[in-house]
């Protein structure tokens, strides 16, 4: 399928444009959209909202054009860390990822450097050790789209991309976007009544910034994709489920098993995208991070 550079939201020169169409004005519609440049337009609100180690002062950092404000970002954290309280929402919705416990929030900025995950842009480090998440009042339906900007560290054990919790059994339900042990993408469902069904791949991916998405499409296929490529579906129809909450770099209910690694955006549109949207998104995602 063709799709336009404008589309994809670059100019025709390969540079970022801010003129040129954003991520959520090409496909609108999305429940949540967290990013380090922008998305939308029309939004008018911060990035993220940041605490600096050297006294736990906290500041909202913004954008310069689409790209995260980091001469504001790192001249707040000076020669120390910077951990991320709040990564706000920019889809109309405002339902913001937010984590208070200082132990558990992402690092941006470590000893004076901003984190980048062997890239250039700017990214959160999540470190499955401290169980680094962040908390989204977002509850999944049947069905969903998500698009994340990973950067996973091989482990044995699984890491978390999203994942929602079952408000009947505390179950993750039922939806969770993951790297299953030894590093193989997955989108795993789950039922109120116990019932699981997953997509996985069969080949492992560590190392290196990728667009790991999922596509949960109820009574017909269900997908996890690879650089717009996909890897494994599966044909399930489950069971009812009840939603519970929401996180964002860490299971549910084990602290083992959380992203290691580096994520720059994360965004879930509420239903199954159709091809073309779903392109698109991809498309203009690889414009901005350069992941394959």
């Amino acid at each position: 399928m063709s799709v336009s550079l404008l589309r994809l939201g670059i100019a025709a020169s390969g540079a970022r444009s801010t003129a040129a169409p954003l991520l959520l004005d090409l496909v609108a519609g999305a429940a949540i959209a967290h990013s380090l440049r922008k998305v939308r337009s029309a939004y008018a609100g911060s990035a993220i909202r940041v605490r600096r180690s050297s006294d736990n002062a906290e500041a909202d950092i913004g954008f310069v054009g689409i790209d995260l404000d980091t001469a504001s970002l790192l001249a707040f954290a000076g020669s120390g860390s910077a951990f991320v309280v709040t990564w706000y929402d920019q889809s109309t919705n405002a339902q913001h990822a937010t984590q208070t416990t200082a132990a558990s929030q992402p690092r941006i900025v470590n000893a004076g450097a901003l984190e980048v995950g062997g890239a250039s842009l700017g990214a959160l480090r999540f470190l499955a050790a401290s169980n680094h998440h962040l908390s989204s009042p977002y509850l999944f339906g049947t069905a969903a789209t998500v698009l994340a900007s990973v950067h996973n560290l091989t482990r044995s054990a699984a890491a978390t991309v999203i994942a929602e919790r079952s408000a009947t059994n505390g179950f993750p339900s039922p939806f969770q976007l993951d790297f299953a042990p030894t590093d193989r993408p997955r989108l795993f469902l789950r039922s109120d009544d116990g019932a699981t069904a997953s997509a996985v791949s069969a080949v492992s991916y560590f190392g290196a910034w990728l667009l790991l998405t999922g596509v949960r499409e109820v009574g017909t296929t269900s997908r996890v994709r690879r650089n717009a490529s996909q890897l494994s579906s599966v044909n399930a129809t489950l069971g009812a489920t009840t939603a519970g909450a929401t996180q964002i770099g860490a299971h549910i209910r084990s602290t083992t098993n959380g992203l290691d690694g580096w994520m720059r955006e994360v965004i879930v549109y509420p239903s199954a995208l159709s091809s073309a949207d779903l392109a698109t998104a991809e498309a203009n995602m690889n414009a901005y991070g350069g992941m394959y």
